[in-house]
């Protein structure tokens, strides 16, 4: 899971990851990939280089059309509309696995939501839809798109990427807490070299009630951390993490530790 997102209003998340590669410097890196990406295509500071390796995650501007995202967002609400039960019946089968009930024989949002308080492993707290890009043409233009590809290249130091997959998360007032959590465990992927880029549909202020991202700065090199201690209910304060809120277009590594506060109605 790429972590909970935004309020009610959904938000993209692609995720890219690489196959492994010889060690290189950055600057070694810039001087090999001056192909058709890297030429047409914002070229990223070493600043914002450096604080994606040191942080585990940045903020990029500048990469997507306003009237673009204005599609996307569209093309979204009409999906998450048409398909939002079949998310709900995804939620309860993963929340409820020792449950008698099908899937199939949930017909309504509302049993699959009474399904989940009495019987879930935890409370709702996101919907997702998967891979909108394979039915999608407006959606696969986006995830599939030469900016995102150049700067996903240049974050993980790489000339070619492969395309994991675009999930929209949608987080409704009244869902709850997304506990700590990193997203790399939950991938069937033996790779590290592996990044997510996360796409607001909407402004988030990060203010109490309105759910935007919450990132353990550093957390993607504390490697004892998910091996020692259940995240589930954690606050991380002996970690002296600095915890950094975005509701902005971000780019972050699947070894971030992070959560989505609850929303409010």
């Amino acid at each position: 899971m790429a972590g909970a997102v935004l309020n009610d209003k959904p938000a993209t998340a692609a995720r890219a990851a690489t196959q492994a590669r010889p060690s290189r410097t950055r600057k070694q890196h810039r001087e090999n990939t001056s192909y058709g990406l890297q030429s047409q295509w914002q070229c990223l500071p070493d600043r914002t280089l450096l604080n994606f390796d040191r942080k585990g995650w940045v903020l990029t501007t500048g990469l997507l059309q306003q009237q673009q995202l204005q599609r996307v967002q569209a093309c979204v609400e009409q999906v998450v509309q048409e398909r939002k039960l079949d998310s709900l019946r995804h939620r309860v089968r993963v929340l409820c696995p020792g449950h008698k009930s099908q899937p199939g024989s949930i017909t309504s949002a509302e049993q699959a939501q009474e399904l989940i308080q009495q019987h879930g492993s935890s409370q709702l707290g996101f919907l997702q839809f998967f891979n909108l890009h394979r039915t999608q043409t407006i959606i696969a233009e986006l995830v599939r798109s030469q900016q995102l590809a150049a700067t996903a290249a240049q974050l993980l130091g790489v000339k070619k990427l492969r395309l994991y997959q675009d999930c929209v998360f949608l987080k409704e007032p009244g869902f709850a807490e997304t506990n700590w959590h990193s997203d790399l465990r939950m991938a069937p992927l033996d790779c590290n070299a592996f990044v997510t880029a996360w796409v607001p549909l909407r402004p988030v202020s990060g203010a109490q009630g309105d759910s935007g991202l919450l990132f353990a700065e550093g957390s993607h090199r504390d490697f004892a951390l998910p091996f020692w201690h259940d995240l589930r209910d954690r606050d991380l304060a002996d970690r002296q993490y600095k915890l950094q809120d975005t509701g902005g277009r971000s780019w972050w590594s699947q070894c971030i530790v992070h959560l989505a506060t609850w929303t409010s109605f």
